[in-house]
């Protein structure tokens, strides 16, 4: 009887996380063109990373081949695009219609209702993005990149960068809260998310001060740690170790803030028009 009252919850969650999907699923042309776009980056970086390797006149640059280096900001590229699911807006969408208040009378927690929801469509879309990119990476490259359990290592790691990033999210979401407005916020947050995490550039080509630095950020966690992980063919027991507490590290401090944060922020809601 007692196990039947836990799972209920869970399986409320569940259920929001069924709805996103199919409501994803609904809407098939927006991630064809998420696809589109993800290749035709890859296709753009490519040009401009070969010409910066023969530019070198050298095979490896910062520790990094060329095909390492494709793959890197190739993959980086298709998984931000899979966790593009707009977030920040939606909470701050709920906080300006007020639609938020209903969510407070609820038996459901406003955090982990909006994770499901988010998880469920990220997932989907990152095999319809890293996927296809894969593939195209590997021609491109002559099959050099490695394919074994470094994968798996791989997926894990973007699994625990997800719920990182979406802890990102929401605070910056919940920030509404205070201002009624998320756009500037947001849009520096994405900014430092992509020169931090090592989407744009990877963390090998940042200067070693600087990249020590990084290292001990969150932002390195959503991306450049999977990324490394599936560059790597056989990482060692230590990088593994490593680079997975660092993730759950920021994972506990993140949560914890985040929901922190959202309950010491809701009471200074305000619903606009009464």
């Amino acid at each position: 009887m007692n196990s039947t009252k836990r799972e209920l919850p869970f399986r409320r969650y569940l259920a929001f996380s069924r709805a996103s999907f199919l409501e994803t699923l609904t809407f098939r042309a927006s991630l064809l063109l998420s696809l589109g776009g993800s290749l035709i980056y890859t296709a753009v970086v490519c040009f401009l990373w070969k010409s910066i390797f023969n530019s070198a006149g050298t095979e490896i640059v910062n520790g990094m081949t060329y095909p390492m280096t494709l793959a890197y900001v190739a993959i980086a590229g298709a998984v931000t695009s899979s966790m593009t699911i707009y977030l920040v807006w939606d909470i701050g969408r709920d906080i300006q219609s007020g639609t938020i208040a209903l969510w407070f009378v609820k038996p459901l927690d406003y955090f982990t209702m909006n994770l499901f929801n988010s998880v469920s469509v990220i997932v989907f879309s990152f095999f319809i993005n890293v996927v296809p990119v894969f593939i195209l990476v590997e021609i491109l490259v002559g099959w050099q990149i490695p394919f074994g359990i470094n994968i798996l290592w791989f997926v894990l790691s973007v699994f625990l960068g997800v719920i990182i990033n979406f802890c990102l999210d929401f605070m910056v979401g919940t920030i509404c809260l205070h201002t009624q407005s998320i756009w500037g916020i947001n849009i520096m947050k994405e900014v430092v998310v992509s020169v931090l995490s090592g989407v744009t550039v990877p963390l090998a080509f940042f200067p070693d001060a600087l990249r020590q630095v990084m290292m001990f950020l969150p932002f390195q966690a959503i991306f450049n740690t999977p990324l490394t992980l599936m560059i790597t063919p056989n990482p060692s027991t230590e990088l593994l170790i490593r680079s997975f507490s660092i993730q759950i590290f920021w994972i506990i401090v993140l949560v914890i803030a985040a929901k922190s944060f959202f309950k010491v922020s809701s009471r200074v809601i305000t619903i606009n028009g009464g």
